[in-house]
Parts: C-alpha cells; sequence; structure tokens
C-alpha cells in the first residue's frame, strides 16, 4: 500500500498539485479522523478501497453521513462490479482501477475543481 500511495502523490505533484496540499493516511479510520479535522478542508479525497482498520467504502460512506461535500474518487485494484457498487453506495464521485495514469488523476482533478466552482447546492450525480 505504501508503494500506492508514493505513485499517487508523485503522480499529483507531476500535475502541479503542491506537496503541502497533499495529505496521506494509512487507512480508512485516518481518512474520517482527517476529514473532521478544522485545520483543513479538502476539495479533493482519493479513497483506497483496501484498506485496513476501515475500507475506503466505510470511511467514504461516514464521511458523507457527517456533511462531507467535497470530490471523493475511489481508487481500486479490484474494478468489479460489486467493489463499483459498494464506491457509488458509499457517496463516492467516481472511481478509477488501478494501475491508473496521469490522465485519469487529472481529469478527477478537473471534475473536483469544476464541481466546486459550482453553486455549493449542486447535486453531484452519484
Amino acid at each position: 500500500m505504501v508503494v500506492n500511495t508514493q505513485i499517487t502523490k508523485r503522480t499529483l505533484q507531476n500535475l502541479g498539485v503542491p506537496k503541502e496540499s497533499i495529505v496521506c493516511v494509512h487507512d480508512g479510520v485516518e481518512a474520517l479522523e482527517q476529514s473532521r479535522s478544522q485545520k483543513r478542508r479538502f476539495s479533493l479525497v482519493f479513497m483506497d478501497h483496501e484498506m485496513p482498520r476501515m475500507t475506503g467504502s466505510k470511511a467514504a460512506k461516514k464521511m458523507r453521513v457527517e456533511g462531507f461535500e467535497g470530490w471523493i474518487t475511489g481508487l481500486t485494484g479490484n474494478a468489479s462490479k460489486k467493489i463499483q457498487a459498494a464506491f457509488l453506495d458509499a457517496g463516492l464521485d467516481e472511481m478509477i482501477a488501478k494501475p491508473f495514469k496521469q490522465d485519469d488523476l487529472s481529469s478527477t482533478i478537473a471534475s473536483a475543481a469544476q464541481c466546486e466552482s459550482k453553486d455549493s447546492t449542486m447535486k453531484r450525480k452519484r
């Protein structure tokens, strides 16, 4: 999992995302704790499905219940219909299968930015 995190972080930096804007966590519980933090407001979250202590789907669902409105993209090496359904049912905006390409993350950043620039009452397709 550490390698996947490093690849994702490096790819985001190659796309121009500042290093200090990227927060990496080790599991779903930490992701949930970060989303609750008053110190940062996240516009975009990449959530892996298979994480220790709490899956990405469960963490994302809890984030949505607690009012998180940012864009959430699921990353998974298992792009089965079951996993895709779990992600979408949890309130994720999209899913990207690993291994991903830089263009996949670039497209996600553009979608998140477009969503954020629109009226906050806009409902995304889920």
